[in-house]
């Protein structure tokens, strides 16, 4: 029998099982007495609960265990020792390529954006900014980087080995690579880029904004699309920088007063 809690956990409200570590042993210190169970998400006495954030995402749920029965064949493992189990399985959890794909996904037609005409208002494109060229070539570099990170954590796995640090290295390179493309992105196109979707006024499809939301599955706008983008940034205000993240707004003017470079465009207003 379960009780207890558990918040952030991962699009719980669309499984079927989750898989726990519980106390087993209350008397054993620290990652001691822990055991690790398969339970069935259907079991009575489990409640799933979204966690809404501020972009109106609910990717991650708190999850809240009453009196759940589950059959002690569904521990994996030895009993007490669930905590070694669970470091296993980050092991081969963390290769990192999803968020790799999510950040190509997201990188992509922000690249092709940049090279149509009129990207940065007339007769000017994304691309011919120096500071624009520098961040683009730096995510792709990058990508490629986060790619070679999972494809070696794959070969381990595949080769019988154990990736330890090199799961985690990966896992921290493609997160917070996910997190310099939005920025990047945003800075390029301007503040409409991290507008969602379901926005008229989203900008590539909304495709910045959905890389960075925990279960999003869609795919972002294709190059085909991407002439209709670019006319909608050339009429955008995209006079800002973005800071340490999306929605992270810091001045748009420099120590001179002079409009900084990342800027595609200044002052114009959005004509709809």
């Amino acid at each position: 029998m379960i009780n207890g809690q558990k918040i952030w956990t991962s699009n719980a409200r669309h499984a079927d099982w989750i898989h726990i570590l519980t106390r087993t042993d209350i008397d054993a210190p620290k990652h001691r007495g822990i055991s690790y169970f398969l339970v069935d998400m259907h079991t009575p006495g489990i409640t799933v609960r979204p966690l809404v954030q501020m972009h109106g995402a609910a990717g991650f749920t708190e999850t809240f265990y009453e009196d759940a029965r589950v059959p002690a064949s569904n521990m994996v493992g030895e009993e007490h020792r669930g905590w070694y189990v669970a470091t296993t399985l980050l092991d081969f959890e963390r290769s990192g390529v999803d968020r790799m794909a999510t950040t190509q996904n997201a990188f992509e037609p922000l690249l092709a954006l940049a090279t149509e005409p009129g990207s940065a208002g007339e007769g000017r494109r994304i691309a011919d900014s120096d500071a624009q060229r520098r961040h683009l070539a730096d995510t792709a570099i990058e990508l490629e980087v986060s790619r070679l990170l999972s494809y070696r954590v794959t070969w381990m796995q595949s080769s019988g080995l154990v990736p330890n640090y090199e799961a985690s290295i990966s896992k921290v390179h493609s997160t917070e690579l996910l997190q310099r493309n939005a920025r990047r992105g945003i800075n390029a196109i301007g503040l409409h880029g991290a507008l969602a979707p379901d926005s008229k006024h989203a900008v590539l499809d909304g495709c910045i904004a959905r890389s960075t939301r925990t279960g999003s599955q869609r795919r972002c706008t294709s190059r085909r699309r991407s002439r209709r983008a670019a006319r909608f940034v050339r009429t955008s205000c995209a006079n800002s920088l973005v800071g340490g993240g999306v929605g992270h707004v810091s001045s748009p003017r420099l120590a001179t007063g002079q409009t900084a470079d990342a800027s595609p465009c200044a002052d114009e207003r959005y004509v709809d």
